[in-house]
């Protein structure tokens, strides 16, 4: 599953891996490998992970304890903290992965943070729309 969401923007973004299979024949079949079994799984963990719960976060625990945190900047800003921190922990959990090769992988690294750093703001949508009802002060934010 996280291969498809993952692998065809990639690749659009990055050179295609028959390319990159090509060009670094050595090492080139196992950092793929590494890819499709590890770092798309694990992105895919991450994403789902920090998006819910830091979307709950900001609903149930900063818009009820508080009740100053049901603006529209304060949601954007927490969406932003949210992919942020899902964009860096993909890449540091990419370059702990393929630290043992020697082609060079850190723009593939970076450009699936990128990619994550995007589905992070929309899954982070998603799921706040899903769950805001339930929240006492916060069923309007964004919107």
């Amino acid at each position: 599953m996280w291969k498809n969401i993952y692998d065809s923007l990639l690749q659009k973004l990055t050179t295609p891996w028959a390319e990159f299979l090509q060009k670094y024949s050595s090492c080139g079949r196992n950092v793929r490998d590494k890819f499709f079994s590890d770092i798309y799984s694990m992105s895919g963990l991450w994403l789902f992970l920090f998006s819910v719960l830091i979307c709950c976060f900001f609903y149930y625990y900063l818009n009820a304890r508080f009740g100053k945190y049901y603006s529209k900047k304060s949601y954007f800003l927490t969406m932003l903290i949210n992919s942020l921190l899902i964009a860096i922990i993909t890449f540091v959990t990419g370059k702990i992965i393929l630290n043992d090769f020697i082609c060079p992988t850190t723009i593939r690294i970076l450009w699936l943070s990128i990619i994550n750093f995007i589905y992070g703001a929309v899954l982070f949508f998603i799921v706040s729309v899903c769950i805001k009802w339930k929240s006492h002060m916060g069923k309007r934010t964004p919107f």
